[in-house]
C-alpha cells in the first residue's frame, strides 16, 4: 500500500496512537488523517491538480510535516528546500521546482523570490485551512504520482531536483 493508504488505514484501525509529535504540538493518527484531508481539500479548492508542486520552507515543526502530508493526500509533489540557502541559490531552486503553493517560515518568505499570491506562511497555515470550505472527495492516490522532488547538489556542486514516484516512496 502507498503511504496515504496506510494513514488512512491506521487512522481507522489505531486513531487514538500518536501519529507525530514535533515542535507546535502533536496529533493522534485519526487528527494527522483529517488534518491532511483538510489541507489537500483547500489545495484543491485552490486548483492544485496531481502531480502540481507544493514547496516547503521552513524550520521543523507540525505545521511544516502538515503541509508535507496534505500535498501527498492531494496527489501533489512535496520539495522541501533548505532554509540555509541564500536569496539565488531559492529563486533558482524554485524555478525549477515551479510550485503551484509555497509553505514558508515569516523570516523566509520574502526571501529569493517567494511570489506573494502563492506564498502561504506556515504559521499562518491556521487561517489558511480555516478560509476554505474544506471539503472533497478524498484522491485516490497512484503509485505513478509525483511524491517529491529532493534537491542534491551531487559532486557538481549545482543542486538538481530528484523525482521520487509514491510507489518508489512506499516504504517511506
Amino acid at each position: 500500500p502507498l503511504l496515504v493508504e496506510r494513514i488512512r488505514e491506521h487512522a481507522l484501525t489505531i486513531p487514538d496512537s500518536l501519529a507525530v509529535r514535533a515542535p507546535g504540538g502533536e496529533l493522534t493518527m485519526v487528527q494527522f488523517a483529517a488534518r491532511a484531508e483538510r489541507i489537500a481539500a483547500r489545495l484543491r479548492e485552490e486548483g492544485c491538480v496531481p502531480g502540481d508542486r507544493v514547496v516547503v520552507l521552513g524550520r521543523p515543526s507540525l505545521a511544516w510535516i502538515e503541509v508535507m502530508f496534505g500535498a501527498k493526500f492531494a496527489r501533489c509533489g512535496f520539495a522541501p528546500l533548505s532554509t540555509s540557502l541564500r536569496a539565488d541559490e531559492l529563486k533558482g531552486l524554485l524555478a525549477d521546482a515551479a510550485p503551484r503553493r509555497i509553505f514558508a517560515d515569516a523570516d523566509l518568505a520574502g526571501q529569493g523570490g517567494c511570489p506573494p499570491g502563492i506564498t502561504i506562511r506556515l504559521e499562518e497555515l491556521e487561517q489558511w485551512i480555516a478560509a476554505g470550505y474544506g471539503t472533497g472527495e478524498p484522491s485516490v492516490p497512484q503509485g505513478g504520482d509525483l511524491f517529491s522532488i529532493i534537491y542534491s547538489s551531487g559532486t557538481t556542486g549545482t543542486p538538481k531536483g530528484i523525482a521520487h514516484t509514491a510507489a518508489g516512496r512506499a516504504e517511506f
